[in-house]
């Protein structure tokens, strides 16, 4: 079963991207996937169309929109879309669905819960594919909806606050898995999907609780750099990076005292990038790793701040954004880039077991 993500360009490309890769991790019999045929201009034109004088959107728009894009991407009414975007419902629900067309919000989630869309929005494309199996309308999903909440992707969540006690249990109460077992056996909903949808869930209950018991540790994570591929590694998680970005990442611990970006292009500096990258780099001869790296630290095609948003992206993904910034390489342009970091919480070993000196323990500021 394959679901198309149709987003406006409020949502960011890289916080897309790491939905997908998020959403998409666990699954065997269900897939994610950005919406085909339509480009990102032309969903946002619809949506702006159909905003109410405040800018939001009626339940009814959100259909209509949903049905324009079905017609404009020539989909058949079986295929799953969903509309994601920072513009609000007028009603001011997170998320809202029927049948083979919903809704989610991208926006204001920060409000509720000490975290980005990503994850909660990753809950509930994988509830709202399991709800849309139990029941064959909206009137009778919100009717059997739970007011009161009791940790059950069928909790109303009238609160907003409420919606941090679903995502936290990531299950369904004895009343609505029997209705659940009922529809598999009946035909209106596939097990394995369910069994999917239901993988997802607990894979966002385990990150949210990692990072709520991540918060109580008075001293940050170590971060251990270890192995044939120097790959990074903290607490139950594996940073993951490129060669190009590790090796990057390599180089600011090396540097406690900060870098400035356009000073990378110093001979020296350029010197200590290859031998880095060279030890990991999977590709080409040393001539070739040479120039790839110099390319980088020289920003030969501008992608240096690619790279190093993808470094942020990567600890974001394992810690969130609050804890997140301990670990990645910062700066203000003109200024030297650093880790915060103490360096007295990095454990780097090269590739024949031996510590690797990262300096001299740097003040967090």
């Amino acid at each position: 079963m394959e679901v198309f993500i149709y987003r406006t360009l409020d949502v960011e490309e890289d916080a897309f991207a790491a939905l997908l890769k998020g959403a998409n991790g666990p699954l065997r019999h269900l897939r994610f996937s950005e919406g085909p045929f339509l480009t990102l201009e032309a969903v946002t034109e619809v949506v702006r169309a159909a905003c109410n004088g405040q800018g939001n959107l009626e339940t009814k728009a959100i259909f209509g929109v949903i049905k324009e894009i079905r017609k404009r991407a020539d989909l058949a009414p079986d295929t799953v879309i969903v509309l994601l975007s920072r513009v609000r419902h007028a009603g001011n629900w997170f998320s809202i669905g029927e049948g083979n067309s919903h809704y989610m919000h991208a926006d204001d989630w920060n409000l509720f819960m000490a975290t980005s869309f990503r994850l909660p929005v990753t809950f509930l494309l994988a509830s709202n594919i399991i709800m849309r199996g139990m029941y064959d309308t909206l009137e009778e999903l919100t009717y059997r909806a739970h007011s009161d909440a009791r940790g059950c992707i069928m909790d109303l969540c009238g609160h907003k606050q409420e919606i941090s006690l679903k995502l936290r249990t990531a299950d369904a109460c004895p009343e609505c898995m029997g209705r659940i077992r009922s529809r598999i056996r009946s035909g209106h909903l596939d097990a394995n999907v369910a069994i999917d949808c239901f993988r997802v869930m607990d894979r966002v209950r385990r990150d949210l609780m990692f990072r709520r018991r991540w918060r109580l540790d008075p001293e940050p994570g170590r971060l251990t750099i270890s192995g044939y591929g120097q790959q990074m590694d903290l607490p139950g998680r594996r940073i993951s990076m490129s060669p190009i970005q590790r090796a990057l990442y390599q180089f600011f611990l090396l540097h406690p005292e900060g870098v400035r970006l356009v000073d990378l292009r110093d001979e020296h500096h350029i010197r200590r990038l290859v031998q880095l990258y060279q030890v990991m780099a999977n590709k080409g001869t040393l001539a070739e790793q040479a120039t790839v790296i110099r390319g980088v630290a020289e920003d030969v095609d501008g992608k240096l701040q690619q790279h190093l948003s993808k470094m942020r992206r990567a600890f974001r993904e394992a810690l969130g954004f609050r804890e997140a910034g301990l670990y990645t390489v910062n700066g203000d342009p003109g200024e030297p880039y650093r880790i915060r970091l103490y360096r007295q919480f990095v454990n780097w070993t090269d590739r024949e077991g031996q510590p690797v000196d990262c300096g001299p323990i740097t003040e967090i500021t």
